[in-house]
């Protein structure tokens, strides 16, 4: 049975979401039992997948490829990292877990028809564990000008048109209502952000 509890932090390009996580990262900092991990990643299997797939050379890399490999890491962090700690009674706070695969990968590259893979995946790797998810959501527009004004290099995702981000935030918007979560309005101040993502996690801790 399992004891602790799953966060995940999700959200299309400039809501913000890497902020939420500093500014929980250091609320949290003095509690050891809060784990903070990231997909794909968090162990050195999902590491290496992780560089396989943002890597410029996996241009060619099939749709279903992609969505394995993302289960792949996904499969090794759970095994590795979250099991345990939830069995020890940890919060697990992830940056992004199983939602971004349905919008990434399904919603985005518009390949709805690889959603029984999805599922497949899904109820393999994942099963009935329970996961609460923290949207964060403002319209693309608003997110772009931020992506595309942060100081170093500019993703390839960031420089795609508006239409694919409008099209991720519907698929965010659609299918995080299959969980427990909270929507907040990212296009607000960072810190009123920041202490409403506070206050639910806070909530949470709570039951």
């Amino acid at each position: 049975m399992q004891k602790g509890l799953l966060l995940a932090v999700e959200g299309g390009e400039g809501t913000g979401k890497d902020t939420v996580l500093a500014h929980i990262k250091k609320e949290y900092t003095e509690r050891e039992d809060v784990v903070f991990v990231r997909e794909p990643g968090g162990t050195e299997v999902g590491e290496m997948l992780r560089e396989i797939l943002l890597s410029a050379r996996s241009s060619g890399m099939t749709v279903e490829a992609e969505l394995c490999c993302v289960f792949a890491a996904r499969a090794q962090l759970l095994h590795e990292v979250v099991l345990p700690a939830l069995e020890a009674g940890k919060v697990v706070v992830s940056n992004r877990f199983a939602l971004s695969s349905a919008v990434y990968q399904l919603a985005r590259k518009e390949r709805e028809d690889l959603r029984p893979l999805y599922e497949q995946l899904y109820a393999s790797v994942v099963g009935e564990l329970p996961v609460h998810y923290v949207l964060l959501d403002c319209p693309p527009e608003v997110g772009l000008a931020r992506a595309r004004g942060r100081k170093g290099e500019v993703s390839r995702i960031d420089m795609e048109d508006v239409s694919i981000h409008e099209r991720v935030r519907t698929a965010y918007l659609k299918e995080v209502q299959r969980y427990p979560h909270v929507v907040v309005d990212a296009a607000q101040e960072k810190a009123v952000v920041c202490d409403e993502v506070s206050v639910y996690i806070a909530q949470l801790l709570q039951h």
